[in-house]
């Protein structure tokens, strides 16, 4: 089942850090008057980032997603062939109970919504993000270009007024874009969190049910030294709006990167103790 070895390498997550953090910092400065004509020339800088950021974010989505995914069916294939090993200290009236504990666990997995696949949703942020930014980028500058010369006659003429419409709601479809890529990465930090805790419960449920009967044959089972959290994406969503998008560096670390690892290591610790109390059958 489990591995010990990194989900995501950590150098990708700083580079993605390092992509998000400056076009952030960016954004700020240009909100101060006197620093605004500096920002100005930051921006290619910033938008490069920005993009390199997100493509970055995008594979550790899919990383996340396809484990979650791939644990998912791991697990409930692991409950499907396993089989208390009936010995003197073990009875069949103990393995009949314990069968039927574990289709009940094989139900609560099965009830865990079926997600889109992570081959798909994951690139979808990227595309919703850079289609949406560069056409914000491109009709802001047109707009910023036509704006002081078409104003200054009156009245306006109906060519210049057709431009200035076409390319103000060009920037509101590109901003909608860019709003439903950022609902998009709030949903996937949200499902990770979600489906990954639920998982774990089942384990955990697994685990205390199996451990009355593995110290009949005395075995201890360890306990994990790291539980998931259920996080609060309300709160967690705030956050990540009031700090202009830092506080989603730290999300897209807890919930994609910390969470399935620490997860990862624990379960190793639990699973390498289950083969001697456990048979696995052939599929």
């Amino acid at each position: 089942m489990p591995g010990k070895e990194s989900l995501v390498p950590r150098i990708v997550f700083y580079v993605y850090a390092i992509s998000t953090i400056i076009p952030c910092c960016m954004t700020i400065v240009s909100l101060i008057p006197t620093l605004f004509d500096i920002s100005i020339y930051l921006k290619p800088i910033s938008t490069a980032l920005s993009i390199f950021g997100v493509l970055l974010l995008t594979y550790i989505f899919y990383i996340a997603l396809n484990y979650i995914r791939l644990h998912k069916l791991r697990f409930s294939d692991f409950i499907n062939r396993s089989e208390i090993v009936v010995s003197d200290k073990i009875s069949e009236i103990d393995a009949s109970s314990f069968r039927a504990i574990l289709e009940i666990m094989g139900n609560r997995i099965r009830r865990i919504p079926r997600r889109t696949s992570p081959i798909f949703i994951a690139p979808l942020v990227s595309v919703l993000y850079i289609i949406g930014h560069v056409t914000v980028e491109l009709a802001s500058r047109y707009v910023l270009e036509i704006t002081p010369e078409a104003f200054l006659e009156f009245p306006l003429s109906s060519e210049a007024l057709m431009e200035f419409v076409m390319y103000t709601t060009t920037m509101s479809i590109g901003s909608i874009l860019l709003l439903v890529s950022v609902i998009l990465c709030i949903y996937i930090l949200h499902i990770l969190n979600r489906d990954l805790y639920e998982l774990e419960s089942i384990e955990d449920e697994m685990i205390s049910t199996l451990r009355p009967l593995a110290s009949k044959i005395g075995l201890k089972l360890p306990y994990r030294e790291v539980n998931i959290a259920k996080r609060n994406t309300i709160l967690y969503a705030i956050l990540y709006i009031v700090t202009l998008g830092l506080f989603g560096v730290y999300w897209v670390y807890r919930v994609a990167i910390r969470d399935p690892e620490e997860h990862v290591k624990e379960d190793y610790k639990v699973y390498s103790e289950l083969p001697k109390i456990l048979a696995i059958t052939p599929q």
